[in-house]
């Protein structure tokens, strides 16, 4: 029987390249966030840029359960070749609703009357929608090989690629400013290169597991058609479309804010930064299935979700330390000096975020285990309504400052997901039904806002 000191010092080291790919991700975001910020409108440009990437993960909404459908169905030749066909179906449906939104009528209604954006950040919220056609596409086309690393728990080969692709993009993103190469255009293209590596090393290392895979396989569900993969992950896309619907919401309400380009503008940058922080933390949901079997079905790993979580806010505070913002904000992200100070309130202001972050993970691993996948939908909608419930409550009112409006919404919504989930699990009991304590490795879904 293993010591709880040593159990949780090999979840550690399970956690550590999860937690490093995923602030490693977040780095490299916020490296594109410096090249559009210096373009000729500034952070006001950035604000419209995420409009536009917030349309496309609301329309990529049905592909966003096939990593997790991937790593339960992904288990044999079989299985892979009609999650291949599911796969390339909701990429090609994705990109055609990204061109349509661009079309008239759609995108004034979308980005003008829904977001409230007019002349030069319309065109660019728009432009930025067709421009993320590519990324999207590469987005799907990893799914697959991202899948099988995290099942054979392969999370270093993936923490690499990761890391590739956040060296490619540290090294891009400086020359691109000081070539000249801002706004919204160069940002994507920034964006889209290192990602392009990334999926082309995650094959590479994933495709020697492929290859060994039986036609047929015990570890999959008996039905592994397509249509019965569909089946699986839509549950998981409605919650996936439950997150992006609350970005979309998210800048609904703080594009309605006086002076909404500035609030958008502190939002954005100040809790870009704390992401790659807090962002690690919601992989609690792939280290709670991955020691099922040491912890009682995940039960016993929720102090080590609780400690992860505190620690992860004790890094947050670097970021809130004046040298540190001084440089990161003015000289990085080309934020005014007069709102340097107010983006450091807004990291003071996120720092419950990380624990709500972990214990969420955690309350999405334990119902994977269960596969009790309507429990995370059920907390995914408690986290959408809480979101909503909180922004249009601070929005009425003149205490709260707007641009702290985003992240203080954002902690409500993330405990009342793992509040909901939890009293959903308590209904259907404590037994697992997966044999022998086996439970599928579920990626985890993240947002960032």
């Amino acid at each position: 029987m293993k010591t709880p000191r040593s159990l949780y010092l090999q979840m550690l080291w399970f956690y550590i390249p999860l937690a490093i790919q995923a602030a490693s991700h977040s780095f490299a975001h916020l490296l594109v966030t410096s090249v559009v910020t210096h373009g000729t409108q500034g952070a006001a440009e950035y604000a419209a840029f995420q409009q536009g990437n917030v349309v496309m993960y609301i329309l990529a909404a049905l592909g966003m359960g096939l990593p997790t459908t991937a790593m339960v169905y992904g288990r044999s030749r079989a299985g892979v070749a009609a999650f291949n066909r599911l796969n390339a179906r909701l990429m090609l449906g994705s990109n055609l609703l990204q061109v349509v939104f661009c079309l008239p009528p759609l995108d004034t209604i979308v980005f003008g009357r829904l977001l409230g954006l007019d002349g030069a950040l319309f065109e660019i919220a728009r432009r930025t929608l067709l421009l993320d056609i590519p990324m999207l596409m590469l987005l799907y086309t990893r799914n697959l090989y991202l899948a099988r690393l995290l099942v054979e728990k392969r999370s270093g080969a993936a923490n690499t690629a990761t890391m590739v692709r956040f060296a490619l993009g540290a090294a891009i993103a400086p020359l691109f400013v000081r070539l000249g190469l801002c706004g919204y255009f160069w940002g994507n293209v920034a964006a889209t290169l290192p990602l392009a590596v990334d999926v082309w090393l995650t094959r590479r290392f994933a495709l020697a597991g492929l290859r060994a895979l039986p036609e047929t396989s015990e570890d999959a569900p008996q039905d592994v058609t397509a249509w019965a993969q569909c089946k699986f992950t839509v549950p998981l896309s409605i919650g996936g479309f439950m997150l992006s619907l609350s970005k979309f919401m998210m800048a609904f309400f703080l594009g309605r804010l006086p002076d909404a380009a500035t609030a958008m503008s502190i939002h954005y940058i100040g809790y870009g930064l704390v992401i790659p922080f807090t962002y690690g933390a919601l992989r609690l949901q792939a280290v709670t299935i991955a020691f099922a079997r040491e912890t009682d079905g995940g039960r016993r790993a929720a102090p080590f979700a609780a400690l992860v979580g505190l620690g992860s806010a004790a890094l947050v505070l670097v970021a809130w330390l004046p040298p540190v913002a001084r440089w990161y904000f003015t000289s990085v992200q080309n934020l005014g000096p007069q709102l340097v100070p107010l983006a450091r309130n807004l990291v003071l202001v996120a720092l419950p975020v990380a624990l709500a972050q972990a214990m969420r993970g955690h309350a999405e691993g334990l119902a994977a285990v269960r596969h009790r996948t309507k429990a995370i939908l059920a907390g995914q909608i408690g986290y959408l309504l809480a979101l909503v419930g909180v922004l249009a409550a601070l929005g009425a009112q003149s205490l709260v400052p707007g641009y702290m409006h985003g992240t203080i919404a954002l902690c409500a919504a993330m405990a009342a997901a793992s509040a909901v989930i939890r009293l959903a699990l308590l209904r259907g009991g404590k037994r697992s039904p997966l044999p022998a304590g086996r439970a599928p490795e579920i990626a985890p879904q993240g947002e960032k806002q």
